[in-house]
């Protein structure tokens, strides 16, 4: 007797049943598995497309935007170059390429203080660096993982600009004076908070 693909797929789908049936598993629990082993496997696709992105390890993270939120990743990801925004100085303080805030060098405290407020990364928004902070914590050492990071860059092709060297901090005299910071040496002192200077870059604190 000749057997019909339908007749075929009735027997298969008779011979699961029985096999569920024999096992106690219910229709819902095996609708719930398939749910739920779909997005597993969503999840792993997706954990191996971004392990498959060629990455090179650099000595500071590398900062990637999306519009106006910011991510962290341990190097740079090739395929990624258009998106890289900054580098990481410090834990959870972040300095811009040249060219990512625009105008950086011709902006005042205020504008610097607005700007870094509209970034976010890890949920939370951005603020000027305390000066506190880098007196803490920057050093030769920092610098040096600075320096390589831009090598590295700039082996890629992306321009990172000078060495960053003045930065708005948060803290701030009175209403017209604010602080500023120079990371050659970790000095600084206080100016007006209209004041510009081409060597300003934006460096943010979250």
């Amino acid at each position: 007797m000749k057997h019909t693909k339908q007749d075929v797929i009735k027997a298969v789908v008779a011979g699961f049943e029985a096999t569920m049936s024999s096992l106690g598993i219910s229709e819902q629990d095996f609708f719930c598995w398939c749910k739920k082993s779909c997005i597993s496997n969503e999840h792993d696709a997706k954990q191996l497309d971004v392990s498959a992105q060629e990455i090179i390890i650099t000595a500071l993270p590398i900062v990637y935007s999306n519009e106006n939120k910011l991510s962290l990743e341990k190097g740079l990801i090739l395929s990624r170059k258009h998106e890289i925004w900054g580098i990481q100085l410090l834990p959870n303080v972040i300095v811009a390429l040249k060219g990512k805030v625009s105008d950086a060098s011709n902006s005042t405290w205020q504008q610097m203080k607005i700007f870094a407020e509209k970034m976010e990364l890890n949920g939370k928004c951005g603020r000027l660096p305390s000066k506190v902070l880098f007196k803490n914590q920057w050093g030769y050492l920092e610098r040096k993982k600075l320096e390589a990071t831009i090598a590295v860059l700039a082996l890629e092709k992306v321009e990172f600009g000078d060495m960053p060297n003045y930065l708005w901090c948060q803290e701030e005299c009175n209403a017209s004076l604010a602080y500023y910071l120079c990371l050659e040496n970790s000095n600084g002192g206080w100016v007006a908070k209209n004041h510009t200077n081409q060597f300003i870059r934006a460096v943010f604190e979250f």
